[in-house]
């Protein structure tokens, strides 16, 4: 029925648990301000992974799912399929979204069968891989990619402090390293070179939240298309804040 259609479409978030109440007072919004940001890094990874042609994508670390539901809904006749270690982060994937295969498990030490993709991606992930195990889960994620497909990533680049949730950041020289000798036709890409003048635009969008929010979807947008254009690309490594790569397992 239409009602009810409507209730269960409401359920794409959790949205009864957005009001709360605590020691500072009454709240009804969560706010994220680093979500442009990541917005604009999905934008990164899809358009590497729509250079070539592709039918089936994994996505390595998929968290709670976001990013394949993104492209769920995109191309809803394609394989897609998503693995973490994080059994919390996979139940929520799999409550929020539909045709989209969620599996947790540690690609290193367990057995996670022989199907390979297309595409393999791994969107924030490396920084999260204790330093000993980076050569195990490069060479676990490689062997997932097709021969002839290719793997995407993203990373937090030096430029930037590594965070307490991070084991450490990259360069294109640490990530040449890495993974030269398993894929070829390597290409490393800086982006987010998020400037003073987005920054005072930030601030004036409420920065943090902890003071005010601007809702209003076209200045949201606004902000969101300019941030796109203006200081996703086109600067110097020394002076990004993230980096892309992508290269090709060889036939």
């Amino acid at each position: 029925m239409k009602e009810q259609q409507i209730q269960e479409a409401q359920y794409r978030v959790p949205y009864h648990y957005l009001p709360k109440r605590g020691v500072g007072g009454f709240r009804q919004h969560d706010y994220w301000s680093w979500g442009f940001r990541y917005l604009g890094g999905m934008h990164v990874v899809q358009s590497l992974c729509d250079e070539d042609e592709w039918t089936s994508l994994l996505d390595l670390g998929c968290g709670d799912g976001r990013f394949l539901s993104d492209l769920g809904g995109r191309y809803p006749d394609r394989r897609l399929v998503g693995i973490d270690y994080s059994e919390r982060a996979i139940a929520l994937a799999n409550a929020l979204n539909e045709g989209v295969e969620y599996r947790a498990a540690d690609i290193i030490r367990d057995d996670t069968g022989s199907e390979r993709f297309d595409v393999v991606t791994l969107v924030e992930v490396l920084e999260h891989i204790p330093l000993d195990d980076v050569p195990a889960f490069v060479a676990s994620a490689v062997d997932f990619v097709k021969p002839g497909g290719r793997l995407v990533l993203t990373v937090p680049h030096n430029n930037n402090p590594v965070s307490d949730k991070h084991f450490q950041h990259f360069d294109s020289g640490m990530l040449r390293v890495l993974f030269e000798q398993e894929l070829e036709d390597l290409r490393l890409i800086p982006f987010d070179f998020f400037s003073r003048k987005t920054d005072i635009w930030f601030r004036l969008l409420g920065r943090t939240g902890k003071y005010f929010l601007v809702t209003w979807p076209p200045v949201l947008d606004a902000f969101y298309r300019h941030y796109i254009e203006n200081d996703l690309f086109g600067g110097d490594e020394s002076e990004c804040s993230r980096i892309a790569m992508v290269g090709r397992r060889p036939q």
